[in-house]
């Protein structure tokens, strides 16, 4: 007699063992895969800051692009002029630009000419290299002859000045080491910086801010999407943070930059995200191997009797 399986039989084995086997790299997908993948982050924070327009009690306004710049950086300044003056000053075509650090002392001073179809302008100023940390100025300015100011104030009794502060920070590396991955997140901040964590099971990194209470703090983040990816979210003392005070900076195949303002004291920060680098591969292995152990088992001990006589 000859014992085997039915057709029947080892259909559903191979069935269960490929559905076995699919959940399984569902949990823990492979390294590589990860590392590889291409797949930009879709988030709900805007790539840019809300910006405001110029009226009768601000008549020029100052705007940057980030409220974080690295020493070195070229710092965008833009902004608009009240049209009610544009249309009624002619002489009005430049605006004077400066940027203060946390003393009062002009580190960079650029003339921005004035659009006068819109009333709007720009420009860059360029960091020093050896730019301190701390928080630094931008400030926007409209100088004008003595017989214009007279039409001035006749519109308005605002200051034809206007400033918008950031931060100059360098940026740190904070090494990761997950799973015989290498990885490294980048922050910058003119916060203090401690007790960094990435933790893995949470699909999160974790780290606490510290500043002087009454100061206005921001902090960069760069994330590898090998490493953590997907809708990602940005919590401060565990509240998820208003979407006003987070923004993309940068948004590439290979990593996530979040720009985070905040209030200082010592804060808690925490970016998660869906996507987290694989965890226990080795595991995933052994499960594996264990699914073929339990088919090759299937076969030898349960078999359906089929008796065949030989001639």
């Amino acid at each position: 007699m000859h014992f085997g399986l039915t057709s029947k039989t080892l259909s559903i084995v191979l069935i269960l063992t490929a559905m076995f086997l699919s959940s399984t790299f569902v949990v823990f997908p492979h390294p590589v895969l990860a590392q590889n993948a291409n797949v930009i982050v879709t988030s709900n924070y805007n790539t840019s800051y809300k910006e405001e327009a110029p009226g009768v009690s601000k008549p020029v306004t100052v705007e940057l692009e980030n409220h974080l710049y690295h020493p070195g950086e070229s710092v965008q300044v833009h902004g608009s002029i009240w049209m009610d003056i544009v249309n009624r000053i002619d002489a009005l075509h430049i605006v004077k630009v400066e940027i203060k650090d946390n003393s009062g002392n002009i580190v960079a001073r650029e003339n921005a000419t004035v659009d006068r179809t819109d009333g709007s302008y720009s420009t860059s100023l360029m960091l020093l290299d050896n730019a301190a940390k701390g928080r630094y100025a931008a400030e926007s300015r409209v100088e004008l002859e003595a017989d214009a100011l007279g039409i001035v104030q006749a519109i308005t009794s605002a200051t034809l000045q206007s400033s918008r502060s950031f931060a100059v920070a360098a940026s740190e590396e904070y090494p990761v080491s997950v799973e015989g991955e290498k990885f490294t997140v980048s922050l910058a901040s003119n916060s203090g910086i401690n007790d960094f964590q990435f933790k893995q099971t949470e699909k999160r990194v974790a780290f606490f801010v510290e500043g002087d209470a009454g100061t206005e703090g921001v902090t960069e983040i760069t994330i590898p999407k090998a490493l953590l990816s997907g809708d990602m979210s940005v919590f401060m003392d565990q509240s998820l943070i208003n979407e006003d005070d987070v923004i993309v900076k940068s948004e590439t195949d290979a990593a996530t930059t979040f720009e985070i303002n905040y209030h200082h004291s010592i804060h808690r920060m925490e970016v998660s995200g869906t996507n987290v680098v694989p965890e226990f591969p080795l595991v995933s292995i052994l499960m594996i191997a264990g699914a073929i152990g339990v088919v090759l088992v299937l076969t030898r001990t349960l078999p359906i009797f089929r008796k065949q006589e030989l001639g």
